[in-house]
Parts: structure tokens; C-alpha cells; sequence
């Protein structure tokens, strides 16, 4: 590596990131073992910005695969994650042949990118275009025989580009993500990571004052809507998403960061299962497995409160995205004419939609069906249910 600047960094223009220069040999000697088995090329997407507080130097694993790249002489890459993302790379040439040295000299060249003044640029963060540039950076990677790396340390709430979670249209694939990944293939943007072989992601979901962390199930649909966009891309990603998302140390971004837009994310709940509840999904609510429950013979609710604050989850979801809809069916158990109970089980269904129009979900949002009495499970208690539907 040129031991006196991080190669196209220093062309950078002014408006860009800073540099540590690369140190060259160092002369701290310690006995660790650096081995180039298993390293990868390596691109590092990240930005200190106001909305994000996932934090480079904060994790280890990083800096072990850095020092893998740079011990195999592989090739390493700067994008910065924000509005604007400008990118640098190198291809890594050690010079020192005693073991000792290059030992160090890896670790220093390690140290200088970590130590890269990493402060976002320009307002905003465009994501998409960060990844993007990935890609082609990647694309003038010698033919070294090593995979690609990208090693993305950044909330995921992308403000502008084609991923931003400030338009309805990112917001509702959270949902369906299948109809943003159509439409980045439909506008030929899917073919933008055709050089990205493996992704690792830090802190996907943390943020920081002013802008609130997103609930559990919107993490696990933002998870579930990059790594769509991903595959759609040809990107293979291990099945388990620990292996591929992982959390990282908070820290408090600096002051003085230009400006991104503080964005309502979406509630969305998880189910039994911790899987978020997304269009396609459909919940059973009986009197087993929650407070929703009728007075005998009647469509009046046991506990008007506490069915409202069973609900109150699915509430906000509907509220957040209003364009979902949901259909409400009611059953009941088989005691009484099948006539009476088709009545009954269409009530029910209308007071659980009621419920949900009064705690301000749109009219138009909610369809309510009765499907009369049921003998599915083995006892009353779950026969006696309502199902919400989500399309």
C-alpha cells in the first residue's frame, strides 16, 4: 500500500471525507497472529451522521477483517454514507518482509482507516446511492481471488435516493417488499450490486436523538426488506439474519453533523413466532390467546378496555400505513342454530371493526365478514375467535 496516502483518497476534494495517511512500518511489537485466511475485499459504508449511532470503531470484528484484507494484499474501499456518498479504494502492497514488521505494518495500515475522519458530508443519507458506489468500486478490484465484503455500519433510515423511508413507497415495502424490488428492476437499479458477493450490516435500526429507533417489528422488516433487495440483486445471504445483521455499541453522534430528516417510521408488531406482521399475514385471536373476548350469546365485548388494548398494536400499524387494509372474520363455537350463529359471527366481526374505526383506523380500511360457527379446534374456547386478515 502507498505508505503515504490511502491511494484515491487524497484526490478526494475538499468537500469530501478526511484521511489518516497510511503509516507505513510500524515498530509496536506484539505476538498476535494475523492471517490472511478467509479475508475478503473489503468495503467500509458508514458516515458519523445525526441519525445514526452505530459506531465503526466500536466493533471488533471489523478491524479482525480488516486486518485479514490487508494481510492477503487484498483490496479496500471508503464509501461514505451519507446524501451525497463519495467513495475510495485501494489495492493493499506490504513492503516488509521481516514477520515482525509486517505484523505491525498491517496493523497500522489498519489503524489509519480506522482512524478516517468518517463525518458526514452532506445532508441527507442516500443509502441506495451508497451501495451503489460499493459496486462499482468494487468493479476495479484486481482479479485477486477473493470474495467481496461490503461492511455496512448505518441505521438503514435512508432519507433520499431510491431507498427513503420519508416516501410512502419505501414505507409500504416494509410491508410487500417485492414492490420496491420491482421497481429498482423495472428502472435497471438492481444491476448496481452485480459486484457485491457478501454483506455484513452494524447497527441496522439504531438511531439517535431526534430520530427514534423503530419498534422491534419494523427492525425485522427493514432486515426483511434489504435483504429482498439484496438477493434480487444476486446477492447470496445466509438464511439465518444473525449471521448477516448484528448490532453494535451506541454511541452519541457528534454535533455540528449536517442535517437529516427525522423520519415517523412506521409501527409494525411481531407475531407469536417474533416474525413482523406484514401483507399476506393473518392472526387467530380467541379466547385462549388474548383479551378479546364477547359476553355469552352477545357481540359485547367482556372487557371493552382490554380488548382495545389487545388490539392496540395492530392499531398503530393500521393507522401508520393507510393504504393496509385489513378483513375481520368472526366465528363461534357450534352451541346453538347455524342461523343464529351466522348472525352472531357477523356482529362480532363488525364490533371488533367498530373498535378499530373509533381508535382512529379509516373506514375504508376495514372490511368485516361472518363465517358462523366453526369447529376447527379441539374446544370452544378457540372456535369462539376472530381472525384479522392482512392484504
Amino acid at each position: 500500500m502507498d505508505r503515504r496516502e490511502f491511494i484515491q483518497l487524497a484526490a478526494i476534494s475538499a468537500a469530501s471525507f478526511a484521511v489518516i495517511p497510511l503509516s507505513g512500518c510500524g515498530s509496536k511489537e506484539e505476538d498476535e497472529s494475523i492471517s490472511p485466511d478467509g479475508a475478503h475485499n473489503v468495503a467500509l459504508v458508514y458516515a458519523e451522521r445525526s441519525n445514526s449511532t452505530a459506531a465503526l470503531k466500536k466493533v471488533n470484528e471489523i478491524e479482525a477483517e480488516l486486518k485479514s484484507a490487508v494481510a492477503a494484499q487484498g483490496f479496500l474501499a471508503i464509501v461514505l454514507a451519507d446524501g451525497n456518498p463519495q467513495s475510495a479504494s485501494t489495492t493493499v502492497e506490504l513492503t516488509s518482509t521481516n514477520e515482525q514488521r509486517r505484523k505491525n505494518e498491517i496493523k497500522d495500515d489498519v489503524k489509519s482507516v480506522l482512524e478516517t475522519d468518517f463525518s458526514a458530508q452532506a445532508a441527507e443519507v442516500d443509502l441506495f446511492k451508497a451501495l451503489s458506489k460499493v459496486n462499482s468500486t468494487f468493479a476495479q478490484a484486481p482479479n485477486n481471488g477473493l470474495e467481496n465484503l461490503a461492511i455496512i455500519i448505518d441505521s438503514g433510515i435512508s432519507t433520499k435516493g431510491s431507498i427513503n423511508f420519508t416516501e410512502s413507497e419505501t414505507r409500504n415495502a416494509l410491508l410487500d417488499p417485492s414492490t420496491l424490488v420491482d421497481s429498482l428492476r423495472k428502472q435497471g437499479e438492481l444491476a448496481k450490486f452485480e459486484h457485491i458477493d457478501k454483506v455484513v450490516w452494524y447497527g441496522l435500526g439504531q438511531a439517535a436523538d431526534p430520530q427514534a429507533s423503530p419498534v422491534e417489528g419494523t427492525k425485522e422488516a427493514m432486515k426483511g426488506l434489504y435483504r429482498a433487495i439484496f438477493e434480487a440483486a444476486g446477492v447470496t445471504l445466509p438464511e439465518d439474519d444473525g449471521e448477516v445483521f448484528k448490532t453494535c455499541e451506541d454511541v452519541a453522534p457528534k454535533e455540528g453533523l449536517p442535517s437529516v430528516t427525522v423520519v415517523a417510521m412506521p409501527r409494525i408488531p411481531l407475531d407469536e413466532n417474533g416474525k413482523p406482521i406484514l401483507i399476506g399475514d393473518k392472526l387467530e385471536l380467541d379466547e385462549s390467546n388474548s383479551a378479546l373476548t364477547f359476553e355469552f350469546g352477545t357481540s359485547d365485548f367482556t372487557d371493552s378496555a382490554a380488548a382495545e388494548e389487545s388490539l392496540q398494536q395492530y392499531i398503530d400499524q393500521l393507522v401508520d400505513f393507510p393504504d393496509l387494509h385489513v378483513t375481520i372474520y368472526g366465528y363461534t363455537d357450534a352451541t346453538g342454530s347455524p342461523e343464529v350463529n351466522q348472525k352472531l359471527s357477523e356482529e362480532r366481526a363488525a364490533t371488533v371493526g367498530a373498535l378499530l374505526e373509533s381508535a382512529g383506523v379509516k373506514a375504508s380500511q376495514i372490511t368485516t365478514e361472518g363465517k358462523g360457527e366453526s369447529t376447527s379446534f379441539d374446544t370452544d374456547e378457540q372456535n369462539r375467535r376472530v381472525e384479522i386478515a392482512f392484504g
